[in-house]
C-alpha cells in the first residue's frame, strides 16, 4: 500500500498536472500503509486492535513532531550558518520620501517611467546574486547580472533588457 501510494504520488507530481485525486490518494494510501504496519494481528482480535492504536498514535505522533520541527526549522533559517550567506537581508529605502520601508507590494515593485536600453548606467542597490535591485536615474528596478555577483553600491551597465528582464554587468570592468 505504501508503495502504491508513492506511485500514485510520483504520477500526480510528473505526469498530472495540479494537485487534485491522485496526490490525496497517494497520501491517503501512504498514510494507511504505515499505519498498517503496526498491525501484526487480525484486527477482530483484542492483539490487533491494540496494535492498531499504537500505529495511529506513532504515526500521528511522527506527522505532528515533524511538523513542528519543521515551523521551527522556517523560523530559524536566517540563523543558520549555511543558509544565511544566500538569505538576501537588505532593507530597500523607501520609494516614496518619508514613509516607512516595506509599506507594501506596490511599493516594493516601484515603475519604470521610460524603457532602459542597453547602455545605460546605474547603481546597484542590493547585492545581485544573481538577481537583485538597482537604481537607474531614481528609479528602481529588478535586474539580473550577467556573470558573478556584484555587491551593492557596484556601478552598473545594462547588458541586454529582453522579454525576461534587464541583465545588466559592472560597469567598472
Amino acid at each position: 500500500l505504501i508503495a502504491v501510494g508513492l506511485g500514485l504520488i510520483a504520477v500526480e507530481l510528473f505526469v498530472i498536472p495540479g494537485f487534485g485525486f491522485a496526490g490525496v490518494g497517494g497520501a491517503g494510501c501512504v498514510l494507511v500503509g504505515l499505519i498498517g504496519t503496526f498491525v501484526a494481528d487480525d484486527l477482530s482480535t483484542p492483539a490487533g486492535q491494540s496494535d492498531l492504536l499504537q500505529g495511529l498514535a506513532a504515526t500521528f505522533t511522527a506527522l505532528f513532531a515533524g511538523g513542528v520541527a519543521a515551523w521551527f526549522l522556517f523560523r530559524q533559517l536566517e540563523t543558520l550558518p549555511l543558509l544565511s550567506r544566500v538569505i538576501l537581508k537588505t532593507q530597500l529605502p523607501p520609494a516614496v520620501p518619508g514613509a516607512p520601508s516595506g509599506q507594501g507590494l506596490l511599493e516594493s515593485i516601484g515603475t519604470v517611467r521610460m524603457p532602459l536600453q542597453a547602455g545605460d548606467l546605474g547603481i546597484a542597490e542590493t547585492d545581485l546574486r544573481p538577481s537583485g535591485r538597482a537604481d537607474f536615474d531614481g528609479r528602481l528596478v529588478d535586474v539580473k547580472s550577467v556573470g558573478a555577483y556584484i555587491d551593492r553600491g557596484t556601478r552598473l551597465r545594462v547588458a541586454c533588457v529582453g522579454p525576461f528582464g534587464i541583465e545588466v554587468e559592472d560597469a567598472n570592468q
